[in-house]
């Protein structure tokens, strides 16, 4: 221990991320949900729908404490939300595809754990982005954000417990980076 720091574990950590990607045609989601699309708001709550059935249609191979996803604020935190992110630039579209929508979203989780159930649910998003009728696509202007906190003890990070973390992160790098859109 280092003096006056109290060691924590990784059941005190908490980690969110936010995944930026892009849709390459957002229109092929209507047919799915067949809806009336007015604003920003509702493409977006589409496109939470879309996934939650995704996610939701997968066999869990753990138990998840939720596998929805929102696009209300109010959820922020509490289950995976989609939003806007003004600093995704989809990929310009081949002439070809002119009838294609590409369509900019941020997919931030909720308040997680390190363990098992919230990496596989993350997993889970991952693979509902990548397979129809959602198809996200990366470009050099997506990425992935992870903080990591102490969220559920509230207390602040000693040296050592910035160690553990990186530590923590090494040891699930691999499945992360296994799921990672191209």
């Amino acid at each position: 221990r280092e003096e006056g720091t109290m060691e924590m574990s990784l059941s005190s950590l908490s980690i969110g991320l936010e995944l930026e990607t892009w849709l390459p045609n957002v229109s092929a989601l209507v047919p799915q949900r067949l809806r009336v699309v007015r604003s920003a708001a509702d493409l977006f709550a589409l496109v939470a729908d879309v996934v939650s059935a995704k996610v939701s249609a997968m066999a869990p191979s753990c138990r998840a404490k939720s596998r929805l996803v929102s696009a209300e604020q109010l959820d922020w935190g509490r289950l995976w939300t989609s939003s806007g992110d003004a600093s995704i630039r989809p990929t310009p579209m081949p002439l070809s595809r002119c009838d294609a929508s590409p369509f900019p979203v941020e997919l931030a989780s909720n308040v997680m754990r390190f363990d098992e159930a919230d990496v596989n649910n993350f997993c889970d998003v991952c693979a509902a982005l990548r397979s129809p009728p959602l198809r996200a696509q990366t470009n050099e202007s997506t990425g992935l954000h992870v903080h990591v906190g102490r969220h559920f003890d509230g207390g602040f990070f000693s040296v050592r417990e910035l160690a553990n973390v990186v530590a923590a992160y090494v040891r699930f790098e691999g499945v992360v980076n296994r799921r990672l859109l191209p």
